[in-house]
């Protein structure tokens, strides 16, 4: 063994041994902590280390860094082996231990627990990382000095704070058994979701560390190839992680949905989104050189956008506007200055070498397959920075007064228009051809752009009019419809004169919007997406056969292009143009709902312990019985929902119970008066005012109110009609919050203009379990979403094997 690495292990070692075995000896720290500091400093010898083998300080230098890596890397495993154990030995002196799990806890969940808390969370990413960095050692490249020194940065911070806070701190009291897992988080998702994502965040930081180590070595092009797999391997491991939160939330969770652009889910996509411009963007300069600057940039924002996506969840400023948020640790400096680091070491290397970097041979081509890629590039990242300014909300408003969200609509609005130039671009580039500028002579003629020109500028004044009328014109709905699909007609034209050879995709992309209109979409926002994805799949599809009869690894990309098309078409059906409608199923008696007749037939204990509420249901096309969890939680203090889901080929019947009623749920409430906003569990609500309505001798009024739960507001409107005369009792009808619960009036003052309301989590009266509400509903095409997102991940992880295999066979050679 080199004599720098006996050394460097000896100097970290031997004091750890003496020093922490006093310390261990005296209790004054527990094993836990002790691994923790090890890893510490050794993650600041090796930091060091690797600067003084960027600097060209010769061997030594590389095996003490080397020695040292392995040290820290080790002292974090150790550190992970010891978290299982007391987890496992249920040691509830320990306050993570207690906080977590619990003796009734299956076995699953305790291995789970490991990452249930945000101090847990830490040392799994820093694990994670550091297993990326062994992997990286192994490359056998003089930029990698430089890359470790870049990768080993965040360690230095992770194990910081593992040392500050990390899951090994002893409770100030005596517990014979823990508070356990959320039961929202007791699914077996739990214990592969969690790691999965956090290797995606963590696997950001080796295309940071590549890009970082080419500027500081002033070599530009000669990063690409080696970085190219890492890229891929980021891409295709957090796409896995959030589709698999998608899964899990349209399983468990109950709201019916798969992304609800909460902040924590908009967290995992932002720096997805950079990294996959980053790819596009890397394929263009492999072939034309250019790029160069942007790729630098991206590859550093990527990874910046992990860590500012960890300050919003972790710092408790998004506590208000996500379930998902953790609790504020007092860590919001540490995780600003992490950020700091990152990006004065990332930008200000790359603003210091802005002017060396060589500009491109030659611009890009107006008409030909990097020209449209770069464009895709710009699409990816004008979709990051709007879904940040959108998630960084309650951060930005909180400089100007209260901390507000933005709506889920705001995402929706932004991302459709990019969706569709994302599928058309997705189209064409396979279509053209490297360096080739092919537009036929006739597109050229001045006549024909001026006409096409002026026919842009109708079409986009028309559209913009006609939205700025919406709301107080009658017509103006529909010219906004007709001149946005005579803006598409637009489009489609241009893509056809000027490259006939998406003639074809074109027709594809046309029939495929028409079925779609024919079973239901009718709205020109989602039409004119489905034609862009429907586009994008008939040209990947040729692209891809062509590319196969040349070899898989030629083919496998457009693959994964098809993924994304058939994804974002099944998006578009399932989430706008399925069914719903909430009922309340009295037992023992049927009611019919979207077709189908549905009895409640009472509750059942579980497999699990838990119950279920079993309703049969019977439809034209199939009868089954329908169980869906519904248990009482003490931990959360409320009811715990978990849909029932049946398959058909085009569809799912997805039944959610909302809330277990009696024959008098309207015996207590809360008061409110106008404007005044309450808590009640996880759910903020805003009291607004009545409208009233008179007429035909009675008196109806309708509470205005909003329920804000995990960045989502949702417009309630109960109602509350009494007969004037005094006639019979008070007819009332309760809005349901979607993903469960009832609020309903119990009472209203027209001295004081409040109202008494009741809703969910409140103490059940002696009645109930007589009636069940539930939200049926229909999820059209749902499978195409599962089926795109197999087909996209299968394709990435194979470009993963084909990048890596290429640069395999290059260090072979070297």
């Amino acid at each position: 063994m080199n004599r720098a690495a006996v050394s460097t292990a000896a100097a970290i070692l031997v004091p750890a041994l003496l020093v922490g075995g006093y310390l261990l000896n005296t209790h004054v720290i527990n094993p836990g902590q002790w691994t923790t500091w090890i890893a510490f400093i050794a993650s600041l010898v090796s930091g060091f280390a690797w600067l003084a083998a960027a600097l060209g300080r010769g061997p030594n230098a590389e095996a003490a860094a080397r020695t040292s890596f392995r040290i820290q890397w080790g002292a974090m495993l150790a550190g992970t082996v010891f978290l299982w154990w007391i987890l496992f030995s249920h040691q509830f002196t320990y306050q993570y231990v207690h906080d977590y799990s619990s003796k009734t806890m299956p076995s699953h969940f305790v291995f789970a627990a490991f990452w249930g808390g945000q101090e847990g969370t830490f040392l799994l990413w820093a694990v994670l990382t550091a297993c990326l960095g062994l992997v990286l050692m192994k490359w056998k490249h003089e930029l990698k000095p430089a890359a470790m020194f870049f990768l080993n940065l965040p360690l230095v911070m992770l194990t910081l704070v593992s040392v500050m806070r990390g899951p090994f701190l002893r409770s100030t009291e005596v517990f014979t058994d823990g508070v356990g897992l959320n039961p929202l988080l007791q699914d077996y998702w739990m214990t592969i979701h969690p790691p999965v994502l956090f290797l995606g965040f963590s696997s950001f930081v080796v295309p940071f560390a590549i890009a970082g180590a080419a500027l500081w070595k002033r070599d530009y092009d000669g990063w690409v190839k080696p970085v190219m797999p890492w890229v891929v391997f980021s891409t295709a491991v957090q796409a896995t992680g959030f589709i698999m939160g998608g899964v899990w939330a349209y399983k468990v969770l109950g709201w019916g949905g798969y992304w609800g652009w909460d902040p924590v889910e908009n967290g995992s996509l932002i720096p997805w989104l950079a990294t996959v411009a980053l790819l596009h963007g890397l394929l263009v300069q492999r072939v034309t050189g250019s790029l160069r600057k942007m790729n630098f940039f991206l590859a550093i924002t990527a990874y910046v956008l992990v860590l500012y996506a960890s300050f919003l969840t972790r710092s408790g400023v998004l506590a208000d506007f996500s379930v998902h948020s953790f609790a504020n640790l007092g860590l919001s400096g540490f995780l600003l200055s992490f950020i700091g680091i990152a990006g004065v070491a990332g930008y200000g290397l790359l603003i210091f070498r802005l002017n060396d970097i060589p500009n491109p041979p030659e611009p890009l081509g107006s008409y030909s397959r990097e020209s449209f890629m770069w464009l895709g590039q710009l699409v990816f990242m004008l979709m990051c920075l709007l879904v940040t300014l959108g998630m960084s909300a309650p951060l930005v408003t909180r400089l100007f007064g209260p901390p507000a969200n933005v709506q889920t609509s705001y995402y929706n609005l932004v991302n459709a228009p990019l969706a569709i130039a994302m599928g058309l671009l997705l189209g064409i580039s396979p279509l053209l051809r490297w360096r080739r500028n092919e537009v036929p002579e006739q597109a050229n003629s001045p006549g024909v752009k001026n006409l096409l020109s002026a026919a842009f500028a109708v079409l986009a004044l028309g559209l913009l009019a006609s939205f700025l009328l919406k709301g107080s014109n009658p017509m103006a709905e529909q010219a906004t419809a007709w001149f946005g699909i005579g803006l598409m007609g637009w489009l489609v034209t241009v893509m056809v004169l000027y490259a006939p050879v998406t003639l074809v995709s074109v027709v594809g992309g046309v029939v495929i919007a028409a079925i779609a209109m024919f079973l239901g979409i009718r709205d020109p926002l989602p039409a004119a997406v489905v034609f862009a994805m429907g586009f994008a799949l008939v040209a990947n599809y040729g692209a891809t056969v062509r590319g196969y009869r040349a070899g898989w690894k030629h083919g496998i990309a457009y693959t994964g292009h098809m993924g994304v098309s058939i994804m974002l078409i099944g998006v578009i059906a399932s989430s706008g143009y399925g069914q719903s409608k909430q009922v309340q199923l009295p037992k023992g008696e049927s009611v019919t709902a979207l077709g189908y007749q549905l009895t409640f037939e009472g509750m059942q204990r579980g497999s699990d312990g838990k119950d279920l509420a079993v309703i049969a249901v019977k439809g034209a096309d199939r009868s089954f019985t329908a169980r869906a969890h519904f248990f009482w939680s003490e931990y959360n203090q409320g009811y715990m929902k978990n849909p029932h889901i049946e398959r058909f080929a085009h569809k799912d019947v997805y039944i959610s119970p909302l809330e277990m009623m009696g024959e008098d749920p309207n015996a207590h409430g809360v008061k409110f008066l106008p404007g005044e906003a309450k808590q009640l569990g996880q759910v903020k609500y805003t009291f607004e005012g009545f409208t009233p309505e008179m007429g035909d001798g009675k008196m109806k009024l309708t509470a205005n109110l909003t329920a804000e739960q995990g960045g989502r507001t949702v417009p309630l409107h109960p109602t509350f009609e009494v007969q004037m005369g005094g006639g019979g009792g008070p007819v009332i009808t309760p809005d349901y919050i979607p993903g469960g619960g009832q609020v309903s009036i119990v009472s209203a003052s027209p001295q004081d203009g409040s109202v008494v309301l009741s809703m969910p989590g409140m103490e059940q009266s002696s009645g109930a379990g007589e009636i069940l509400a539930v939200e049926v509903s229909t999820k059209p095409f749902i499978n195409l979403v599962w089926l795109g997102a197999l087909i996209m991940l299968i394709s990435t992880f194979l470009v993963v094997f084909r990048r890596g295999g290429d640069v395999a066979r290059d260090q072979a050679a070297a």
